[in-house]
């Protein structure tokens, strides 16, 4: 099941003006992010998820990952898979097509928190 919490939390960090972000990757270690990365270090600061995070080449992998949500996120989350969230569009790709984290958090509160929605992809 989704964590809805989460989510809002998620939704109201990208409309925050907290984050830079940035593309191709979750965190290029110069402090811009994906709205997945946002996500995951939502989970890591603020609900203590276990998620092993160290530098890479030129970015921050987070158990390995540098491009995608960690089983361990998806697990707290309540995710099997990112689903799409617009027209067959995933976050990620949203993302890296420069639609700001505004929008993004428009198109997740969209897919996961109204009502009366199918809210679990």
């Amino acid at each position: 099941m989704i964590n809805k919490d989460i989510i809002r939390e998620w939704v109201n960090e990208l409309r925050s003006g907290r984050w830079k972000q940035g593309i191709n990757m979750l965190n290029d270690g110069n402090g811009h992010y994906c709205c997945l990365g946002v996500l995951i270090e939502i989970c890591i600061q603020s609900h203590k998820v276990k998620v092993e995070k160290h530098a890479g080449r030129d970015n921050i992998l987070y158990d390995g990952e540098d491009k995608f949500l960690p089983a361990s996120v998806y697990s707290f989350v309540g995710l099997d898979e990112m689903p799409a969230v617009r027209d067959g569009d995933y976050l990620s790709d949203l993302n890296d097509s420069k639609v700001s984290f505004d929008k993004i958090a428009d198109l997740i509160e969209k897919k996961f928190l109204r009502k009366g929605k199918k809210n679990n992809g």
